[in-house]
């Protein structure tokens, strides 16, 4: 699995040959498991944070609200960006 993921970032731009069907899988799996550990974690912090959500000076300005989630859903973005070059 390891071996697959790494061969991914190796050969991201080797257009000669073919990678086989485990190889997509094992990547596809290892990406899928590494969002989800990044979404869960930009929830949790904010959650565990001293953002008071039930305070509707901050759900009633959106701008302020997608400061806060911007804020901290950037790791997320950033991967999911630098996921689509390869």
């Amino acid at each position: 699995m390891i071996k697959a993921y790494i061969d991914f970032w190796k050969r991201a731009f080797d257009f000669r040959g073919r990678s086989t069907r485990p190889d997509f899988w094992w990547t596809y799996l290892v990406n899928v498991i590494i969002m989800t550990i990044l979404v869960v974690f930009c929830i949790l912090i904010p959650l565990f944070s001293n953002v008071d959500f039930n305070d509707p000076a901050l759900l009633n300005n959106p701008a302020e609200l997608r400061q806060l989630i911007m804020g901290y859903a950037w790791p997320v973005m950033l991967f999911g960006l630098i996921e689509l070059i390869p």
